[in-house]
């Protein structure tokens, strides 16, 4: 079965998320998956067309339509979705509450996929250790977590337009969108890895032993959550069905359509917004 590109999947989170995996000889217990060759966090696709599945299940659609977009035990379905690939992670800063971090690399994914939707995004030149480069005005020696860079200007606004078609188009992301101009810092590939490894959210969690008032035994764990405001891209393929392309307009007419990705439902984490830029576009709905 020939699958073809039908849209791209923005994904912001609103709360922190774990998209998890098996524990590491580390000391965290429950990290988030990872890529191996990078280390960047991901979203596996499995999780979000899962999760888009249910959405449009609960949208009381009949459970044949249902199976003929996402597929049933011995069939395949009519779309594809890809892993949910980090495009921009947020870093604590010692100037403003925090900025988006992203790199070259990242950059260079998001152009590759972007282009096929009709959306030209410029290229992005190496940056050395220890700079970065932005199109807003805070310029110069900047604080990110226990690293100091040097900011300078000139980022093609094509880059904040790029990232700000994975966002939800509507007022309730307005002032978001504005900040991504001053916000986005584009530093070198091995300084995002360093990010996206070491500033992640870890919590520790306990269960208390309602008779003893302690911890109870094997209930005391370290959890790897990816931070809120991160930012994630990913792509629908469809097999060229009417109900594939049904599915994609359907879900392109409910931007800012709110899932919930990963682990701890029932402790608000994962929940995120998505926003659908559809083929042929030029990065509007």
């Amino acid at each position: 079965m020939k699958y073809e590109d039908l849209a791209v999947l923005g994904l912001y989170a609103e709360t922190a998320m774990h998209p998890g995996t098996e524990g590491t000889a580390g000391y965290i217990d429950m990290p988030v998956q990872r890529e191996r060759h990078t280390e960047y966090p991901v979203i596996p696709g499995s999780t979000i067309k899962g999760v888009l599945r249910a959405a449009f299940k609960g949208a009381e659609k009949e459970e044949e339509e249902v199976k003929m977009v996402f597929g049933k035990e011995d069939g395949k379905g009519g779309i594809s979705v890809a892993d949910g690939m980090i495009a921009a992670f947020p870093v604590r800063s010692l100037m403003l509450p925090f900025f988006w971090v992203t790199c070259p690399f990242v950059i260079e994914r998001i152009r590759r996929i972007l282009d096929r939707y009709g959306r030209i995004v410029p290229p992005v030149a190496a940056i050395e250790d220890g700079n970065a480069r932005t199109a807003g005005e805070h310029t110069g020696q900047i604080t990110l977590e226990d690293q100091l860079v040097t900011a300078e200007g000139g980022l093609d606004d094509g880059i904040i337009n790029a990232f700000k078609d994975l966002l939800p188009a509507d007022e309730t992301f307005e002032y978001t969108r504005a900040l991504l101009k001053d916000r986005l810092l584009v530093v070198s590939d091995a300084c995002f890895r360093d990010f996206v490894r070491s500033a992640t959210q870890v919590v520790t969690r306990i269960r208390i032993d309602q008779d003893t008032g302690t911890v109870a035994k094997g209930a005391y764990f370290i959890q790897e959550l990816i931070p809120a405001d991160t930012i994630f891209i990913s792509s629908i393929r469809g097999s060229g069905t009417d109900e594939a392309k049904d599915y994609i307009g359907w879900l392109g007419k409910r931007d800012n359509s709110v899932i919930r990705l990963g682990g701890d439902e029932t402790i608000g984490r994962g929940i995120t917004h998505t926003h659908v830029t559809m083929i042929g576009s030029g990065g509007e709905n």
